[in-house]
């Protein structure tokens, strides 16, 4: 699910591996300072339809 997500909102047209995913998801958490697994996190809530942030968060 992540890197179909990747793929579609990241203009990505090439076959990616899961290794390469995870690279483009580390260089993005750079970009917003936030942990790595905080982002693929988020981005795995959303593609599986659950709430993004709990509401405590």
């Amino acid at each position: 699910m992540i890197t179909r997500f990747v793929k579609e909102h990241g203009g990505v047209t090439r076959k990616l591996t899961s290794r390469q995913t995870g690279d483009l998801i580390k260089e993005v958490a750079k970009l917003y300072p936030v942990p790595a697994s905080r982002l693929d996190h988020v981005i795995w809530r959303y593609t599986s339809g659950r709430k993004v942030f709990k509401d405590e968060e």
